[in-house]
C-alpha cells in the first residue's frame, strides 16, 4: 500500500512543477510588451522628457544686450531696453549704450522737446570710444536764458545733462508727457513711424502767489527714448530731453 503511493505522488508532483514553469512562462510572454516598449514608445517618451529639451520659455539673445522672452511684443522688448539704457545714463556709461546705438543712423542728441534736425548732434555707436578717449568738444546748443554756447565733450554733456535719475519716474509707451512749456516737443512730428518711450518726473515744488499755494510747473523733466527697426531689432536712435525753457 505505502509503494502505491509513493508512486502517486512522484508523478503528481513533477506534473504541479510542470504547470507552475509553464504558468510562469505564459506570464512572462504575455507581459513582455509591457515591459520593454516598442521604438514608437520609446520615441514618445525621448520627445517628452527629451534629450536636451527646453521645459521652459526659451530665451533670446539679442544683439544689444537684453534678454526677452521669444513670444516678447515690440512694446515689452522696447521697454525693457529704455529701462536699461536709462540706468547706462544715469551712471554715465557712455560706452555700454554702443551696443544698444542704431548701427548706421547713429543715435540723435537733442536738448529740448524741440529737435532741431540740422543742429542737434548725432553719435555714432563706432565713434563713441574715441571720443572719449580724445575728450573732443562738440557744440550741443545753446544754454537756456543766456544763449551760450554748449561746448563739452561726450562725458561732460551726459553728465550735466542725461545723469537724471528717471527709474522710478513715470513710464509711458508712444505717449509724450510733459510739463507746461513754452515750446514745442514735435517728437511725433519728427519720428513719425518710430516707437519711443516717456519718462516724466513732475514738479514737486509750490510757490505761494498772494497766499495762495499753487504748483511750481517749471521743475519738471522728461526724456523721450526713440527707437527703429534694423534687422529685426529694436535699435536707439533718438535720446530726447525736455523740461522747462526760457
Amino acid at each position: 500500500m505505502k509503494n502505491s503511493q509513493k508512486g502517486f505522488v512522484v508523478p503528481l508532483l513533477v506534473t504541479i512543477i510542470a504547470l507552475l514553469v509553464l504558468g510562469e512562462g505564459y506570464w512572462y510572454m504575455n507581459n513582455k510588451t509591457k515591459m520593454v516598449p516598442d521604438a514608437k514608445v520609446q520615441e514618445e517618451q525621448k520627445e517628452v522628457v527629451g534629450e536636451g529639451r527646453l521645459t521652459e520659455s526659451v530665451l533670446v539673445k539679442n544683439s544689444n544686450s537684453t534678454n526677452t522672452p521669444n513670444n516678447a511684443s515690440t512694446e515689452q522688448i522696447i521697454i525693457q531696453k529704455s529701462d536699461k539704457i536709462i540706468s547706462l545714463l544715469k551712471n554715465t556709461s557712455i560706452s555700454s549704450l554702443k551696443g544698444f546705438i542704431h548701427p548706421t543712423k547713429g543715435v540723435r542728441i537733442s536738448k529740448d522737446g524741440y529737435i532741431d534736425k540740422q543742429r542737434d548732434v548725432i553719435l555714432k555707436a563706432s565713434e563713441i570710444d574715441s571720443l572719449i578717449k580724445n575728450g573732443t568738444k562738440l557744440s550741443w546748443g545753446y544754454s537756456d536764458g543766456k544763449g551760450d554756447a554748449i561746448n563739452l565733450s561726450a562725458e561732460e554733456y551726459f553728465s550735466r545733462y542725461l545723469s537724471i535719475d528717471f527709474s522710478n519716474s513715470q513710464k509711458k509707451y508712444n505717449q509724450a508727457v510733459r510739463g507746461g512749456s513754452n515750446t514745442t516737443l514735435d517728437i511725433q512730428g519728427v519720428y513719425i513711424n518710430n516707437n519711443f518711450v516717456n519718462y516724466y518726473i513732475p514738479y514737486n515744488s509750490t510757490y505761494v502767489d498772494e497766499g495762495v499755494v499753487k504748483p511750481q510747473t517749471m521743475d519738471w523733466r522728461a526724456i523721450n527714448l526713440v527707437f527703429e527697426e534694423y534687422n529685426g531689432e529694436s535699435y536707439l536712435i533718438g535720446i530726447i530731453t525736455d523740461n522747462w525753457t526760457i
